[in-house]
């Protein structure tokens, strides 16, 4: 059981950082910027450690998100804030309203 589960965490990690690495490269490569996997993979490691200390889930770069950034013109993470801070006040004043929908 312990093996099987060991298996499931190196498969889900890899697949995290092979599409973190690929997300990277291609926003760096449309930026005409350097990328550098090592400090990158230094990141993930870093915030995943910081996630099983607090229970939290595995971190990965996400395509959807990092794509509408780049289109909108986002420089910074700070529109990571401003999406969560947009969310967050949709789940409190439209939450009631939207409860319905499927």
């Amino acid at each position: 059981m312990k093996a099987q589960a060991l298996r499931t965490r190196i498969g889900v990690t890899l697949i995290a950082l092979s599409e973190a690495a690929s997300v990277g490269q291609d926003l760096a490569r449309s930026r005409e910027e350097t990328y550098d996997l090592d400090d990158d993979l230094f990141a993930f490691g870093a915030g995943n450690v910081a996630n099983s200390v607090f229970g939290g889930m595995v971190g990965a770069g996400s395509l959807s998100a990092s794509s509408v950034n780049q289109a909108a013109g986002a420089r910074t993470q700070f529109s990571s804030a401003v999406a969560s801070i947009a969310a967050l006040c949709t789940l409190l004043f439209l939450g009631g309203v939207l409860r319905d929908l499927p």
